[in-house]
């Protein structure tokens, strides 16, 4: 069931852009950080390092008039990006003796 809000329409385009929640401004302004085919991901300026999870179709949140908040943009980078796993060691093969 959609909200009293007009849900902002997002796009992929548009990660990186800084939002707010009304609900929450306690929460403070938030970054986009990733979008799939259903869900936004939005890291928020509070202790709490996980990501909060709305609709695409249905979200109550709104584009901030400040997208100038460097810090954030810098978390949300961090926290974004992806660490490849160590290579496992190949395993040795035996020679044989030479007699």
């Amino acid at each position: 069931m959609k909200g009293s809000w007009t849900a902002m329409e997002i796009k992929t385009e548009d990660i990186g852009k800084i939002v707010e929640l009304p609900a929450r401004k306690e929460w403070g302004p938030g970054i986009i950080c990733k979008t799939d085919i259903r869900f936004v991901y939005i890291l928020f300026d509070t202790e709490d390092s996980t990501p909060k999870k709305f609709f695409l179709s249905d979200n109550p949140l709104k584009l901030s008039a400040n997208q100038d908040q460097p810090a954030l943009v810098k978390r949300g980078r961090v926290k974004n990006r992806k660490i490849k796993a160590a290579a496992k060691p190949k395993p040795v093969q035996p020679t044989a003796d030479p007699i």
